[in-house]
């Protein structure tokens, strides 16, 4: 399991995610140094703090896309990233497709199921 210094982090993190934090403010929300807070998460979350928060933001984002009431960009907002453009880059990068791609596929998808293909 998580140690507790970690588990309050990764819930920080959850609430936080969508705001501009950077690995300073979530070390400071636990009072540990940043130096040693980035050790510790990598060590017992398996991935760095920026790859973790990245990923987190994506999967919210593919939520989003998925319910599809919002624009790319709203989500990108809702999600911590104020600029849509990069906020398509890195969707892309850790997806694969960009977040329009990724929409298109998802209603081939849905069209496909239902025609029973």
């Amino acid at each position: 399991g998580l140690s507790p210094v970690i588990k309050i982090a990764v819930d920080y993190i959850a609430q936080n995610y969508n705001k501009n934090i950077t690995l300073e403010d979530v070390a400071g929300a636990v009072n540990v140094s940043p130096t040693y807070f980035s050790k510790v998460f990598k060590e017992e979350v398996g991935s760095t703090f920026i790859d973790y928060l990245t990923m987190l933001r994506i999967k919210k984002a593919k939520q989003l896309i998925a319910e599809g009431r919002l624009s790319n960009k709203e989500i990108c907002n809702i999600i911590g990233y104020s600029d849509p453009n990069y906020c398509s880059r890195v969707f892309k990068k850790t997806v694969g497709a960009t977040p329009t791609e990724y929409q298109f596929l998802l209603s081939a998808h849905k069209a496909d199921e239902i025609m029973g293909g």
